[in-house]
């Protein structure tokens, strides 16, 4: 029972950030196109959440900036893993 809860609370996560659908009633998950760059460019679920909070259907030039910021960050982060996962083969 203890890993139906991981599980499920991870897919409920997931589903929050918009990275898959998760259908409670029948258990099944079903892979968005958010989730799919995101397991592509190794993205963490965590930099995807801090994205989904920070952007906003109207938002001021200083929002913008900031929201460039974190992704400049995030891609650092994500050529990182690349390289390093490049190292070691």
């Amino acid at each position: 029972m203890k890993r139906k809860e991981l599980i499920t609370n991870a897919a409920r996560a997931l589903d929050k950030a918009k990275m898959l659908r998760f259908d409670e009633k029948s258990g099944n998950l079903y892979v968005t196109d958010l989730g799919r760059v995101a397991s592509h460019f190794y993205i963490q679920y965590t930099s995807v959440e801090t994205y989904n909070e920070m952007l906003k259907p109207h938002m001021n030039e200083s929002e913008v900036q900031s929201l460039c910021e974190i992704c400049e960050q995030l891609l650092l982060d994500i050529k990182l893993v690349i390289f390093s996962s490049m190292l070691s083969l």
